[in-house]
């Protein structure tokens, strides 16, 4: 490359030009692609592509989190259920790192290439990096971050009731114990004149009483928090000798209960 194409390079890329023409002619040694890390590209990489012009890349990695939420459901419609968690659990962790480790290793490379094609005109004009284009990557960045928050708060809101819905739960257990113990020793299940010893009062912050009721055979729980005077409970099923217990709601809205506790 002579003096007056590193000249046009330079004008091209504008900030930091140095230390990509250093870079680029690496990845020129190297047939066109080399690894290295762009440290703007894994903090954002949208917006450091709208930075340097490069906007097909942009919007495809914007648009990028829209297609994998649509494999992702139309994975959902076509897997067995029973593969469904491990299924997106590999696509999500392919997502990410193709995000923060694949395009980050790359995107020198890519911004090579795209600024030779730029170039290969020796007519065309260098457009380096603008306060427009800035602006541009800021917003980008505004805009990933309100859609991060509008998808992350509702599921937010949603996980510290059910994460306090399962402390609930398991302020019950002790409680559970304590029946199949006495179901172990006397082989039947507690009555009336046995109820009052499996009640428990204000056992955990976010639980009013643990009671047993012996006419339902089940163990009711009574929230504080979360859904105030509100209730679900374990049901107890003797059979062959053994207590199968059962979680159901009885006002307790089910989204906050764990899928365990739905029936």
């Amino acid at each position: 490359m002579d003096e007056t194409q590193v000249e046009r390079w330079r004008a091209a890329i504008g900030a930091n030009a140095d230390r990509y023409l250093r870079r680029f002619r690496r990845i020129r040694e190297a047939g066109g692609w080399a690894a290295g890390w762009n440290t703007a590209a894994f903090l954002h990489s949208t917006g450091w592509f709208w930075y340097r012009r490069m906007y097909g890349w942009s919007g495809f990695n914007a648009l990028a989190p829209f297609l994998v939420l649509a494999l992702l459901l139309a994975l959902g419609m076509a897997a067995p259920r029973s593969n469904l968690d491990s299924i997106a659990a590999i696509v999500g962790l392919s997502y990410l790192a193709a995000v923060f480790v694949l395009i980050p290793v790359v995107a020198d490379s890519i911004y090579y290439r795209q600024l030779g094609k730029r170039l290969a005109d020796p007519r065309a004009t260098p457009r380096p990096p603008s306060a427009l284009t800035l602006i541009g990557a800021l917003g980008m960045g505004l805009l990933w971050l309100c859609i991060v928050y509008i998808a992350a708060a509702p599921m937010y809101a949603d996980s510290t009731p059910r994460a306090r819905m399962s402390e609930a739960i398991l302020s019950a257990s002790a409680t559970r114990t304590e029946v199949s113990e006495f179901f172990a020793n006397e082989r039947r299940l507690p009555g009336p004149a046995e109820a009052s010893r499996f009640r428990v009062a204000q056992p955990s912050k976010y639980v009013e009483t643990v009671a047993y009721e012996p006419a339902e055979k089940r163990i009711v729980v009574t929230l504080r928090e979360i859904q105030p005077g509100k209730r679900f409970a374990l049901y107890a099923d003797a059979k062959d000798g053994n207590i199968i217990w059962t979680c159901r709601t009885i006002d307790v809205d089910r989204k906050y209960l764990p899928s365990s506790c739905r029936e």
